[in-house]
């Protein structure tokens, strides 16, 4: 049988441990963190407002339309900016829009008025960048991994678009329900009232694009610093593009809200080993680092220089329906049962992760003044029996009593061990299972992904 592919990335809500020294007069774990826009309280006229931080990863792409991973997420969110912005307690607030929109009666047309802002170039930011970039998205042939999910079923006309696209068929992309009613006057009609309005619109797949910067760079566009044009935060002084180990943002004199941002410079280098994080913070080469790996954990505990959050994300198993094996319901269920998500948490990552046995975190949103997972439990949790069951079951549906199967996982530390721990947890509970493991860098496994 021909070899599967998939991408296993286990079910988790994470908790992002970061070690921080003071680089600004406030030190506080409640301020905002400095990656988000740069603010900070307290007396900072004494420090050099600068900020030298460690990722683990290089970025994928800084094009709002094709980012689809959290690095990418996190430096667009910088040195770009849409209708609103997530502030410090993660709550949307206008940003490009001025203030609130006017909505129509049945909760579907909104209409945003915009702020003066401009681009990096020093054209001004307009309702038709919108457009543009919404169309990009959207676009069949601009294979957007974000634009279908993010706009389908939102946005009026997006679904149909992308499903003529599928077929082969023509679509019109000013269907999409997005318009231009004059340079600062845009008009968004939606498929259905959503609630969550304010948050989607400030997703970046719903930041501008200059059109006719875009179209000039070509193939080029957000290749590296040069190729881009900025409208938040920050620019990119530097970054040589996807394989770049390190990229400089400078504070943005040009942006609408410049006297709110109090970094001058943030310098981020890509380290992907935690001792070696761990090392250059102690010997103050830089800031901060990234997650820290089991074997540190405790020797921080009770250090006020680490400091910890939970974040609502989810990691969640990724396989290849494409392959007859990995299209079978038992085989799918079998492995989703098949590792011990509790003892990954808690002895592999030993970082404050906890087991997901479900899509909607816990502690994220509220339905009747009642937690959502309360309400509605688990998904599905680890049992080595049933899994074996389903595994076999599976086995039987295809007609072979053996399957191997391509894993495809990260190559920072913690992703060695955690895709480690899951190959070996996989093919101990599933009999008949070879995992072939791959370490690959993120890029690398989006780009494996298409």
């Amino acid at each position: 049988m021909k070899k599967s592919k998939f991408s296993l990335l286990l079910l988790l809500t994470l908790v992002f441990s970061l070690v921080l020294s003071a680089c600004s007069g406030s030190n506080n774990a409640g301020d905002p963190k400095p990656e988000d826009n740069g603010g900070t309280t307290g007396d900072t006229a004494a420090v050099p407002q600068e900020l030298r931080m460690l990722d683990s990863s290089e970025i994928p792409t800084m094009d709002s339309v094709l980012a689809e991973g959290s690095t990418s997420f996190t430096y667009i969110n910088n040195v770009g900016e849409g209708l609103y912005r997530l502030d410090q307690n993660h709550k949307p607030v206008p940003a490009l829009a001025d203030g609130e929109p006017k909505i129509s009666d049945d909760y579907l047309v909104y209409t945003f008025n915009l702020i003066d802002s401009k681009w990096s170039n020093g054209d001004p930011v307009t309702a038709q960048d919108f457009v543009f970039a919404w169309q990009r998205a959207i676009d069949p042939k601009t294979a957007s991994p974000y634009g279908p999910y993010m706009m389908g079923g939102k946005i009026k006309g997006a679904a149909e678009i992308t499903e003529a696209g599928s077929k082969g068929e023509p679509y019109d992309l000013n269907t999409l329900g997005v318009k231009a009613i004059d340079e600062k006057t845009l008009e968004v009609t939606l498929d259905k009232p959503i609630a969550y309005w304010e948050d989607l619109f400030a997703f970046p797949t719903f930041y501008p694009q200059n059109q006719k910067f875009v179209e000039e760079k070509g193939d080029a566009f957000a290749s590296s610093a040069e190729n881009l044009l900025y409208n938040g935060p920050y620019v990119m002084e530097t970054w040589e593009g996807t394989d770049a180990s390190e990229w400089v943002l400078t504070k943005n004199p040009d942006y609408h809200s410049a006297d709110q941002v109090k970094l001058e410079k943030i310098t981020v280098n890509v380290v992907k080993d935690s001792n070696s994080a761990v090392n250059a913070f102690e010997a103050g080469e830089t800031d901060m680092t990234g997650l820290l790996s089991s074997d540190i954990v405790p020797s921080y505990q009770g250090d006020e220089r680490m400091l910890s959050w939970m974040e609502p994300t989810v990691f969640w198993i990724k396989l290849n329906q494409k392959n007859e094996a990995l299209a079978n319901k038992n085989i799918r269920k079998a492995i989703a049962m098949g590792f011990n998500k509790e003892d990954l948490a808690k002895s592999i990552l030993n970082n404050g992760s906890v087991a997901a046995n479900y899509f909607v975190p816990k502690d994220f949103v509220t339905l009747d003044g009642q937690d959502f997972r309360e309400k509605y439990g688990d998904l599905v949790t680890f049992n080595a029996e049933e899994a074996k069951k389903a595994w076999e079951a599976g086995l039987k549906e295809l007609g072979v009593d053996k399957l191997e199967l391509r894993y495809l996982g990260g190559d920072t530390e913690s992703a060695k061990k955690t895709d480690a721990y899951i190959k070996n947890q996989l093919e101990t509970n599933l009999p008949g299972l070879t995992v072939k493991l791959e370490s690959v860098p993120f890029a690398v496994r989006l780009s494996s992904e298409e």
